[in-house]
């Protein structure tokens, strides 16, 4: 049986040989396939000891967060004398009814992670994992753990600084994360479900995600690296083991993940941790207008063709911007650094201090402008009532309805109405019926909405609005300045077919 394996290899190897020279012999070249075959292995084999090696040297400086909140809890209990004496007879002096108040305290623990960003002890985390606790307990990768304070948070952002008193300890590069782009390996590491030190690896699937209402300034990286309970604060790695985000979120029906994370870019999160770890504080800059996305569907009226950033649809009074900057001015530019929207122009001065001066550069009535802005502090506003309609004027028309090209019907506002759309007085056209298959409807206007302007033209009559859609009529779209209970909007219709 031996000699009969011995020869049975040995035929195949022959017969191997035979048939590559065959192939030789009629001219098909196996190299390609061979070498391609053999480049394969060297490259999965260097990513391999890549990632390897990333996590090696990274795992050190990630950290596990223990925070521990002691919480009251006040109950009735029954005194142990009623039972004997009767409600109400205790000789010792014990609650009426047969119950005393009692209060006892608990410890509620939490678990997060975070990362070291210097020798000397100071940790990026989440807000929500540190946040309104009385202990914080940190744990490094070597077993060590130690007592930590709290340097400061800022729940706008979800960003939060802790300290813990060691020198020399390892630490991450922070990386640049404007350079990331879409199809970029990362990893991310974190103790998810108390699993300490979990590396997982994915890609960046998106950037500049907003409108996810998980912070008030939203730029998030989102990555299909597996983020599940416990990665949160924990860092978002670049190939070279730099950091580039902090873990926050994931969107999830179950609470597991299923591949879309959430992380806060580490350029945002490192300007906000210079600040908490020089003042405790945050204090952001303020600008004082409303914005919309600037839109391709708005070049025609602005003449802003190919180009990005924000359209400003209110200046709020007394506001820094308030006779810098005007309702329609295009903003394109912020330090001349092309912007990319509304958002991004919104974070970058949240961003800023107070007192900072800003150049912006402008598009208005078709021409480029440059303007400057000194920040105002956002801290000492009361963004809500800032933000309300400005007071509007004019005098009540006739009350008549008339169904317009835009899928809506409106008529102008009367007086008496003006009190419960809290406007001070009549001004516009009131937005009486919805088209809901029309574009109008699908652009969010509503009934009880006020259309202020038609292609930059007030509007205070039927006959106002109907010169401003004839004076339009070779465009496809209409640009509407709308106002709602909440503030004054640019919104862009597509005329009815």
């Amino acid at each position: 049986m031996k000699d009969r394996g011995i020869i049975m290899r040995q035929y195949r190897n022959t017969l191997s040989i035979l048939l590559l020279l065959s192939v030789v012999a009629m001219g098909q070249s196996v190299t390609p396939a061979t070498v391609c075959a053999a480049d394969r292995g060297s490259v999965l084999a260097q990513l391999n000891d890549d990632v390897a090696a990333v996590a090696e040297k990274s795992c050190p400086a990630v950290v596990s967060i223990i925070a521990t909140t002691v919480r009251t809890q006040r109950y009735m209990e029954m005194d142990p004398f009623q039972w004997f004496f009767g409600p109400g007879n205790d000789p010792f002096g014990g609650g009426q009814g047969g119950a005393v108040p009692k209060e006892r305290k608990f410890r509620q623990q939490g678990l997060g992670s975070g990362f070291i960003i210097s020798k000397d002890g100071y940790i990026l985390t989440n807000n929500h994992v540190v946040a309104d606790t009385n202990e914080l307990e940190v744990y490094l990768n070597d077993k060590r753990h130690f007592k930590a304070k709290l340097i400061g948070t800022d729940p706008e952002t979800e960003v939060a600084v802790i300290k813990i008193d060691e020198p020399n300890l390892p630490y991450l590069e922070l990386g640049d994360s404007d350079a990331m782009k879409v199809g970029n390996i990362v990893l991310a590491i974190g103790s998810p479900q108390g699993l300490s030190q979990t590396v997982t690896m994915g890609i960046v699937s998106a950037l500049n995600r907003t409108s996810m209402q998980i912070t008030k300034f939203e730029n998030f990286i989102q990555t299909d690296a597996s983020i599940n309970l416990g990665n949160s604060g924990g860092p978002l790695l670049d190939a070279q083991g730099r950091a580039i985000g902090i873990n926050t979120a994931i969107y999830s029906n179950t609470g597991g993940s299923i591949g879309i994370g959430f992380a806060i870019p580490i350029n945002m999160a490192k300007k906000i941790a210079e600040k908490l770890e020089k003042t405790g504080k945050i204090e952001r800059g303020y600008l004082g207008i409303v914005m919309n996305d600037l839109l391709p569907s708005m070049a025609e009226q602005l003449g802003t063709k190919d180009l990005t950033g924000a359209v400003v649809s209110q200046v709020v009074e007394k506001s820094p911007s308030d006779g810098v900057l005007q309702v329609y001015d295009a903003i394109i530019e912020l330090n001349g650094k092309p912007l990319k929207s509304s958002s991004d122009l919104r974070n970058q001065v949240a961003n800023m201090s107070p007192g900072e001066k800003v150049n912006l550069t402008v598009i208005r009535n078709g021409s480029r402008k440059a303007v400057t802005v000194e920040l105002g502090n956002r801290s000492g506003v009361d963004e809500e009532t800032a933000m309300q309609p400005g007071k509007v004027k004019g005098k009540g028309q006739k009350v008549e309805d008339e169904k317009m090209d835009l899928g809506i019907s409106v008529r102008p506002l009367q007086e008496s109405e003006a009190g419960s759309l809290d406007l001070d007085k009549a001004e516009g056209l009131l937005v009486t019926k919805v088209d809901e298959n029309g574009d109008a409807a699908r652009k969010g206007i509503q009934p009880g909405d006020v259309i202020l302007q038609v292609n930059q033209k007030a509007v205070n009559s039927l006959s106002d609005m109907r010169d401003a859609l004839k004076a339009g009529k070779d465009k496809n779209s209409v640009m509407l300045l709308v106002r709602t209970r909440e503030g004054d909007s640019l919104v862009f219709v597509e005329k009815s077919k």
